[in-house]
């Protein structure tokens, strides 16, 4: 087994969490000869039938690619092949990942296990625990967010965790309600190899960009201009750094105007993405949400008289959504587009893992199908709530 290949699906879903994995690998001196990286099964398919020997498969998807993912696995010959899954989905239902035939699974966040695993290989042992979830929580500083070695970069991930744990949002589930955050200095390293390769656009992958250097998810401003400074000063004259953006958004309460001037002195981005999801307090109550539709048309107008474009998420269809909600949602959007917002829509989603995993999203009603299509219409909004109704939760 010291010989052997790696395939990784590498596509617009999950390329963060594999550029993710392939720098741990890394950071922890794995074997990194014979890697492949593939952008959809079909390639994947070709790249086993050309390599001889054993292949390792690994597939880190999201429950909206399960279906087309176990349909693809059970259409596969098992010969000197072994099949890895991770990612939000099999994190959430790694019984069900073995089930529909993938080998082993790997819970949540993979620096540690991942690396174990491939290790393990290497030594010519094959575990006998087919679902593996470590108790540790990954130290960010420890490990890189992207791979040198193959050229894959994006945003550098500086906090992992959020506090709040919605209940239609995996990502408290997966990585836990206590914000771990990666050092100033260990930030700098990784823009400094970016530099070297001419890579002077700084993005970051965080759930909250201005939690960052909190203990307790709210803002610690003096952290962030800390290390806004830091990364703007390490940065070329051309160096241009983009924070609160996607894939890092900002909680609507964060955002005032003392926030947004350390913004605008250090970063270039002319929008801010704000997670805003509904105009209802009782439904954003109901969602756990831990802010108000006060909060989040305040962020709206702090944002244009800073001259910044608000992007605001916002999710329809929540489950026991009634017509009232529906009735204050249609008003903001109308009211907040007219202003100059733009809003990212989405449908909600029952996400395994969640407790929200077995509710049932509410119907668009036609008035809100008109004015979404009406907005994008416009060019004030976009996103895939059209084709979210289409989902169907196998779960």
């Amino acid at each position: 087994m010291k010989n052997f290949s790696i395939i990784f699906l590498y596509d617009r879903v999950n390329r963060y969490s594999v550029n993710s994995l392939l720098g741990a690998m890394e950071s922890a001196n794995n074997n990194l000869e014979n890697i492949f990286l593939c952008k959809d099964l079909s390639q994947i398919d070709k790249k086993i039938e050309e390599l001889s020997g054993l292949k390792v498969i690994c597939i880190s998807f999201a429950t909206a690619q399960s279906e087309s993912v176990y349909k693809w696995l059970s259409k596969k010959n098992k010969k000197e092949t072994i099949f890895l899954a991770g990612g939000s989905h099999p994190s959430a239902l790694p019984h069900e990942a073995i089930e529909k035939g993938f080998d082993y699974v790997f819970k949540g966040e993979g620096e540690i296990t991942f690396t174990s695993f491939l290790r393990s290989l290497e030594k010519d042992i094959l575990p006998n625990e087919k679902i593996f979830h470590s108790s540790i929580k990954a130290n960010l500083n420890d490990y890189l967010s992207f791979s040198k070695k193959f050229m894959r970069f994006g945003p550098i991930e500086i906090t992992r965790g959020c506090p709040y744990a919605c209940r239609f949002c995996q990502t408290s589930y997966l990585f836990g309600t206590s914000l771990r955050h990666r050092n100033i200095d260990k930030i700098l390293e990784q823009v400094s190899q970016m530099k070297k390769l001419g890579l002077n656009d700084i993005r970051f992958l965080t759930p909250d960009a201005l939690s960052y250097g909190s203990s307790d998810g709210k803002t610690d401003l003096k952290t962030v201009e800390e290390m806004l400074k830091s990364v703007k000063r390490s940065l070329p004259e051309n160096g241009r750094i983009f924070f609160g953006t996607f894939p890092g958004e900002i909680r609507p309460e964060r955002i005032t105007s003392k926030s947004l001037a350390i913004i605008k002195k250090y970063c270039d981005n002319k929008q801010l993405t704000i997670g805003a999801q509904s105009a209802s307090d009782r439904m954003l109550k109901h969602c756990h949400r831990g802010h108000d539709s006060k909060q989040a048309m305040s962020a709206i107008e702090i944002c244009l008289k800073e001259k910044f474009t608000p992007v605001v998420d916002f999710i329809f269809g929540l489950p026991e959504e009634e017509e009232e909600d529906v009735e204050m949602n249609i008003e903001f959007i109308e009211k907040i587009s007219s202003m100059g917002a733009i809003i990212h829509t989405h449908y909600f989603t029952p996400l395994p893992g969640t407790p929200w995993a077995k509710e049932k999203p509410s119907k668009i009603s036609e008035k809100m199908r008109l004015k979404l299509k009406h907005l994008e219409n416009k060019k004030l909004a976009f996103g895939k709530w059209e084709k979210d109704c289409l989902l169907k939760p196998k779960f």
